[in-house]
């Protein structure tokens, strides 16, 4: 029970700005799997990267 309440209490502590930056690199691998994945099913559409929504570019 301490060690979970050491752990809130650490999350509370955290820099919104280290959290940005791992919510962005999430985004960033997101991103790259989707297009990966878009390539995979589609190799002659992979080129054009009109195929991904605006929101992942």
């Amino acid at each position: 029970m301490d060690e979970a309440k050491r752990g809130m209490e650490n999350a509370l502590r955290a820099n919104p700005l280290d959290i940005k930056g791992q919510y962005e690199s999430q985004i960033k691998d997101l991103q790259q799997a989707y297009g990966e994945a878009i390539n995979h099913r589609h190799p002659h559409q992979a080129l054009n990267m009109k195929t991904l929504p605006k929101h992942l570019l």
